[in-house]
């Protein structure tokens, strides 16, 4: 397990190596970093210390040990700047994705979802579920709420305060007299097939 200086913990993601700690001391770490909740004498006692509420505090006063866990706290930070630059331009995307992407019009001006194979992949990721008939024919797709996105991009970005809760709104009248036009428009299209 050791090479040298270096010592590698097998369980845990938080702490790989680290030189001048032992295998207890990762453990420590590793329990510390890896539940927010977790407090000094619960690491301790996860470590396998005999006596977890004095070992804790006497590991934080150790500086190889305070290094260990500002080093990965900072590695944490990074890698979750990372993930949220990554989430801001997902949900950025979806708020943007144009309807037109996933309906097309035919020649009497009656719109018609595309099928799935001729929609962008990097739209696709949009799709929250497909509409059906009975038939099993393709009628819509049920994209991601735009309210509920922009609600997330502003709770991400720290406009809205976290624990604001989001107020629902029924859909409107016109919004369900669309899909049912759809729907309509379908159950015409099949009649005519037939």
């Amino acid at each position: 397990m050791s090479a040298g200086n270096l010592i590698e913990v097998q369980r845990g993601p938080h702490v790989r190596k680290l030189e001048g700690l032992n295998v207890r001391q990762l453990r420590f770490i590793n329990e510390l970093l890896a539940n927010p909740r977790c407090d000094l004498t619960q690491a301790a006692k996860a470590a396998g210390y005999k006596h977890p509420s004095v070992a804790g505090s006497r590991l934080m006063r150790q500086p190889t040990v305070q290094r260990a866990v500002s080093r990965a706290i900072v590695e944490r930070l990074e890698r979750t700047k990372e993930q949220s630059d990554e989430t801001l331009l997902f949900l950025y995307d979806a708020l943007m994705v144009d309807v037109s992407e996933f309906y097309e019009r035919d020649d009497s001006g009656v719109l018609w979802p595309k099928s799935f194979e001729d929609i962008d992949p990097a739209n696709r990721r949009f799709i929250n579920g497909i509409e059906k008939n009975a038939d099993g024919e393709l009628i819509g797709y049920v994209l991601m709420d735009k309210t509920q996105l922009l609600f997330t991009l502003c709770l991400h970005t720290g406009l809205i305060p976290p624990g604001t809760p989001m107020e629902r709104k029924k859909p409107s009248k016109s919004r369900l007299r669309s899909k049912s036009r759809i729907t309509q428009a379908a159950r015409r299209r099949r009649n005519a097939r037939r």
